[in-house]
């Protein structure tokens, strides 16, 4: 069964943690040395969307609790490897995940854009499996939409085709093809050009019907 788009976003979000997670508890480590945990144990417990996840022996990484930590640290210590247009995308990735988390949809063209911020944000840090992964999930909903696409394109073209007119301004066959007299007078049938026999048998037939040498000349 194909999955989702809500479903391949939230496996997206998954991927961009483990990706993230060195990078982010690398430069923890070298701002806050042995501090560094209770940092983040304290930007857990700052942050609704992690608090009730904070706890005094275990951290508990969640794409959350990773978009926390960079906004958090962003001036002092994120900004220093990553630049404006990455940390727009961690603000874009913020709403994202809420909104994945609010069991909200996900259009195609929502999942794509998605998608591509998690990839950008990945290869930014040097992630670089994770942001193949990512880019195997890309490939997978647009060759998706693309199936969807092509079948809505023929369904229409055959809706066109059932439903279509005749097209208008079309001239009589009459007035392209001059008829042979006999089928233009109506005295013989005009599908197979035929003699009528009645004038055959009573000699009324022209001798190009009436005398068998000159029918089987034609």
């Amino acid at each position: 069964m194909a999955k989702s788009n809500r479903n391949r976003v939230g496996d997206s979000l998954d991927v961009f943690v483990d990706g993230m997670l060195t990078f982010v508890t690398q430069e923890m480590q070298s701002r806050h040395g042995d501090a560094w945990e209770e940092k983040v144990r304290e930007i857990m417990r700052e942050n609704p969307s992690t608090s009730t996840k904070a706890t005094a022996t275990n951290i508990a990484w969640d794409t959350a609790l990773v978009i926390s930590v960079i906004i958090k640290e962003w001036q002092y210590l994120f900004r220093k490897k990553l630049g404006p247009g990455e940390r727009a995308m961690i603000h874009e990735l913020s709403d994202i995940r809420n909104r994945w988390a609010h069991q909200e949809p996900f259009s195609t063209d929502d999942t794509l854009r998605a998608l591509d911020t998690i990839h950008r944000l990945l290869s930014s840090v040097g992630a670089g499996d994770q942001a193949a992964e990512v880019d195997r999930f890309k490939s997978e909903v647009m060759r998706t939409r693309f199936k969807e696409l092509s079948k809505q394109e023929t369904q229409r073209a055959s809706k066109e085709a059932l439903s279509g007119q005749p097209t208008g301004g079309l001239k009589p066959w009459r007035e392209i093809v001059t008829p042979h007299p006999d089928v233009a007078s109506g005295r013989f049938a005009q599908a197979e050009f035929a003699a009528d026999l009645a004038q055959v048998i009573r000699g009324d037939a022209t001798d190009e019907y009436g005398n068998p040498k000159e029918f089987f000349r034609r």
